[in-house]
């Protein structure tokens, strides 16, 4: 895998931000996409895929996992009452 500088920003492949490991910044990255509202709460699966096309950092999916797994609007709300919005 390559990386480069452009300016102060390290990038790698597919031109995504690498996160430097810093714990609480991989959590406010995962924070800003899970708990946005047009992010919604999503799945560990949903998340990391929208994260992947963005950034870089290693074991990203383990973080991802343990974010959404400790959520506490997702453990409160149950799954079959989330629906999609009907457009009209």
């Amino acid at each position: 895998m390559g990386f480069w500088l452009e300016g102060e920003l390290l990038y790698t492949q597919g031109h995504r931000l690498y996160v430097l490991q810093y714990k609480k910044l991989y959590k406010e990255v995962i924070n800003k996409c899970h708990d946005s509202r047009w992010a919604g709460h999503l799945g560990t699966h949903h998340i990391l895929a929208l994260l992947k096309g963005l950034y870089y950092w290693p074991h990203m999916g383990d973080d991802v996992e343990t974010y959404v797994k400790t959520c506490l609007v997702g453990l409160k709300t149950p799954v079959e009452l989330l629906q999609p919005l009907s457009v009209t």
